[in-house]
């Protein structure tokens, strides 16, 4: 996933379904949920030290945490197979943490207090039970032919449909 970005993209580019920026203000267990977001979408760029408006404020001021307390939010605040790149940039003296987020096709990220988001737009929702279901069946981390009927027995099944089934399968089989 990692590409090459300009230091003008990152900071006048609108924030989208694929990039996102970030204070270094920002509690570093906050960026889980962006990273988990991006992963269970398209994938994106999460670029910290940033701000909202695009200027350069990097980690060395007051209220900043420290590039480290990011660097480990990958390893700590999520559950999956997360695939991130990361990079540090320097512009002007100041650093830029980069977080290049692959999309993760075949199941559900979470983070480690067991919350889905996803990316949609420029936001990271916070998934529903619904939702979580829906995206687990849509990434095949769920198969409908694993679901428990509760309360179903053989008395609900249609043995007439199943013999006429059977026929034409029969039938088929033959030709």
């Amino acid at each position: 996933m990692k590409k090459e970005v300009s230091v003008d993209y990152l900071c006048n580019e609108r924030e989208n379904q694929y990039f996102d920026r970030k204070s270094a203000r920002i509690k570093p267990t906050e960026v889980a949920r962006h990273l988990v977001a991006f992963s269970n979408a398209n994938g994106g760029i999460l670029a910290i030290g940033i701000e909202d408006n695009g200027t350069i404020t990097g980690f060395n001021y007051d209220k900043a945490n420290s590039i480290n307390d990011f660097l480990y939010v990958p390893f700590s605040c999520y559950q999956g197979n997360l695939m991130i790149e990361t990079e540090i940039i320097n512009v002007n003296g100041k650093q830029i943490l980069l977080f290049f987020i692959d999309s993760v096709e075949n199941n559900v990220i979470k983070t480690s207090d067991n919350k889905v988001y996803l990316r949609i737009g420029d936001k990271s929702k916070l998934l529903t039970h619904n939702e979580i279901t829906q995206l687990e069946y849509d990434k095949g981390d769920r198969s409908f032919e694993d679901l428990v009927i509760k309360d179903s027995s053989f008395d609900d099944v249609d043995i007439e449909l199943l013999l006429k089934y059977n026929m034409l399968f029969q039938k088929l089989l033959k030709k």
